[in-house]
């Protein structure tokens, strides 16, 4: 996938004897494949965040049971 992408920088210094639309359509082709990267990395740190949200929720619902427990002197 990074094979393909080039800066935009890259792009104009390339094909700068070549017409303006294969620049263009180069840069669009540059600018999606960095949407698609994005929103997997957007993806994947929802994913870990979820999981760590999961994780200190079941931690609060451990104290919270065993606060009630010693609070009413009952097991």
């Amino acid at each position: 996938m990074a094979f393909w992408r080039r800066s935009p920088v890259a792009t104009r210094i390339l094909d700068c004897g070549t017409s303006k639309k294969r620049s263009i359509a180069s840069l669009g082709w540059t600018r999606l494949v960095d949407y698609f990267v994005s929103i997997r990395q957007f993806r994947w740190t929802m994913t870990v965040n979820k999981d760590q949200l999961f994780s200190t929720s079941s931690d609060l619902k451990k104290i919270l049971l065993t606060t009630k427990k010693d609070d009413t002197g009952r097991k």
